[in-house]
């Protein structure tokens, strides 16, 4: 049988990628993203770790080594201690010292001296210094060496303060003249006084260079491993002997070599702390990590450094490991995703259909609910959906009915503007149009007066607002109620809930407003007063009232601006015609005494005075020569006359000014007016 079209499930489209694609896709970078990152954050985690373990290592035996070094520089300090208490010893100190016994005398000190200081160098086999003098503090001189070659010279050290010989101390020097030219040794300085001296006049010093130096360096290499007959090294040991020398020693090699001018960061951190690690590239080019050991009484500081090959060296495991993982969730992905995939978006093939229906127009269509997860809920939102869109357009002609009723009456309201010349009968139209279309139980029009400060009420459809015209109602302009804000701001203000309005005015004769809104009346910049529309129900207005009575609240401004501006310019041709007729009345009279009484009557019928006096100007005075009044007052008399510059008349003429007098003021002798 054949299955219909309706029943069969839509596929994707050639040229269209399936939303099972879709899905692998875009969860393979989301997949792969964060393993990258925690790859990365593993390998810079674990080479921190390796980072740590080398440094705390390099540490602890750079540690342990400058302890070797300081234990081995106060073994030597001992023996010379010991030996500077020798009382054969300290006889033939005094003697050179002094240089005052017979040459013979002399002689036999010396060599006492020289078999002391022989004794002293080596015990049992152990060789404590390379070489051991007896020196003279006061100029240097030494006295006795254990290599006579060196006797009579000056110790340089001693001359030029690098050495006091006044305190126990083990120090290094390097290219002395004497005993390390071109080298370094460390030296060991013990100072002697001799019987009955009360201070120190001599000093024992102990040199270890060359092969003693060499065997030193050799049992601090803690890098280098003895296998059978090859000799391993991992790491490097040194001395660094300031300011830029560094004591190294190379494999298979017993003599220090001695290397200058080395820019070494241990120098640079040196001044700051006396110890510490880093990773820098050592002075042969090869990336170590290092860490240092300073030693300031010794002048020396011990530096181990290991190669960062060897301390990341594990971290290379890490890359097939990944790899690994990385390939075995990409291809889990490709396998995995579409399967499910698949299975989880089928029931959507017909949400799509029926979509596609109800997108033709066909709002009957319903989707059969059979499952609880999220797909359950998603048909049965689609099924409310559908309910509601069916609910919509049956109730959208309706509204559409209301708006074109809204729009019509927009029109009529334009159509009435552009016609009528009262502003009464324009607004007394709009106000009933607007109630009886949209439905509101009131609407009124308020105009701005005169002085800017009051909107009164012009127009209203209500019974209540009929007497509130009666009575003269106004609003203070930016002070009293929405009408107030609207002709203050000239923007429209909206109260849905009145209650709940600070600005809304609570008008005793409109006791049932729930919902008011107001829209200005403005003519360019300038506004002219404020339509006011009120309703019993709550949130009576929206987006498309505004639009619609703004309209129409523009389109009376406008009208009654022109209305207006038309009301002007009639009364300027009323009076312009006025005066064109006094003017042809007075052109046609014979006599002057007529002349002068058609001119005052004409401006009385004219201009509504209720007095008018013509005084001419005689000599230094003015007369009375023409005077009218309107019923029940009295005429200023003929003939009579003020001085230039008293009273009203004569003021005004020397001022070339105008008095203005009251209408109902009783005529008087110098009050014309």
């Amino acid at each position: 049988m054949t299955e219909t079209p309706s029943n069969r499930t839509p596929r994707p489209r050639r040229g269209q990628a399936g939303l099972g694609t879709t899905l692998t896709i875009t969860l393979i970078p989301l997949v792969l993203i964060p393993l990258l990152l925690m790859a990365g954050g593993a390998y810079l985690r674990s080479r921190s770790i390796l980072r740590e373990q080398a440094s705390a290592q390099l540490s602890s035996a750079a540690q342990a080594e400058s302890q070797a070094l300081t234990e081995w520089s106060q073994a030597r300090q001992e023996r010379l201690l010991l030996g500077s208490e020798r009382s054969l010893l300290k006889a033939a100190a005094a003697a050179l010292v002094s240089n005052s016994t017979a040459a013979a005398d002399r002689q036999a000190q010396l060599e006492q001296a020289r078999l002391e200081l022989a004794t002293l160098r080596t015990r049992e086999n152990e060789t404590f210094f390379t070489e051991l003098f007896l020196v003279r503090l006061s100029d240097g001189a030494i006295l006795a060496s254990t290599t006579p070659e060196y006797e009579g010279q000056t110790f340089p050290a001693l001359t030029e303060g690098k050495l006091t010989g006044r305190s126990a101390v083990t120090t290094s020097l390097y290219d002395d003249p004497v005993i390390a030219r071109g080298d370094v040794a460390l030296v060991t300085v013990i100072p002697m006084r001799a019987m009955g001296t009360p201070v120190a006049d001599s000093a024992l010093i102990g040199v270890n260079k060359g092969l003693r130096l060499g065997s030193l360096m050799e049992e601090m290499q803690v890098f280098w491993e003895q296998r059978g007959a090859y000799r391993v090294t991992r790491g490097n040991t040194f001395m660094a002997v300031p300011p830029d020398i560094v004591v190294g020693l190379e494999s298979y090699s017993m003599t220090p070599v001695i290397q200058t001018g080395i820019l070494h960061p241990v120098f640079g951190l040196a001044p700051t702390s006396e110890s510490g690690s880093l990773e820098y590239t050592s002075y042969d080019g090869t990336p170590v990590v290092g860490a240092y050991q300073w030693l300031p009484d010794a002048n020396v500081g011990i530096v181990l450094e290991l190669p960062q090959a060897d301390v990341f060296a594990q971290l290379g495991t890490l890359g097939p490991f990944f790899g690994g993982l990385l390939f075995g969730t990409v291809v889990l992905v490709f396998i995995v995703v579409p399967l499910a995939t698949r299975r989880s978006i089928r029931p959507l093939a017909q949400l799509t259909q029926l979509s596609e229906r109800i997108a033709t127009g066909d709002l009957t269509q319903r989707v059969p609910v059979r499952r609880q997860d999220e797909i359950g809920r998603l048909s049965r939102a689609f099924n409310t959906m559908a309910e509601e869109l069916a609910g919509f357009y049956a109730s959208l002609e309706g509204r559409v009915e209301q708006r074109t009723r809204q729009m019509r009456t927009a029109a009529e309201v334009a159509r009435d503007a552009a016609a009528v010349r009262d502003v009464q009968l324009l607004l007394d139209e709009a106000v009933r149009l607007i109630s009886q279309r949209f439905g509101f139980y009131h609407a009124g029009v308020f105009l701005v007066d005169a002085t800017g400060e009051f909107a009164e009420l012009r127009s209203t459809s209500s019974e209540g607002g009929r007497r509130m015209q009666e009575r003269g109602h106004r609003l203070a302009v930016g002070k009293v109620g929405l009408v107030g804000y609207v002709t203050s701001t000239g923007r429209p203000r909206i109260a849905l809930d009145v209650g709940k309005d600070a600005v809304h005015f609570a008008n005793p004769d409109l006791p049932d407003t729930r919902s008011e809104m107001a829209l200005p009346l403005r003519v360019a910049d300038r506004i002219i007063g404020a339509l006011d529309v009120q309703s019993t129900e709550p949130n009576a207005f929206d987006e498309a009232d505004v639009v619609v009575l703004q309209t129409m609240a523009d389109q009376l401004a406008v009208a009654i601006q022109n209305a207006r501006l038309l009301e002007q310019q009639s009364q300027v041709a009323a009076q312009r015609r006025r005066v064109i007729q006094m003017f042809q009345r007075v052109s046609a009279l014979r006599t002057y005494d007529g002349l002068l009484h058609q001119v005052t009557r004409d401006i009385h019928e004219a201009f509504d005075y209720p007095r008018v006096t013509l005084g001419l100007v005689e000599g230094e005075e003015i007369v009375v020569r023409s005077a009218f009044a309107a019923e029940g007052l009295r005429p200023a008399p003929l003939g009579i006359s003020s001085p230039l510059g008293q009273g009203a008349l004569g003021r005004a003429v020397s001022s070339m000014g105008l008095v203005r007098m009251e209408a109902s003021q009783a005529w008087e002798p110098g009050a014309e007016s």
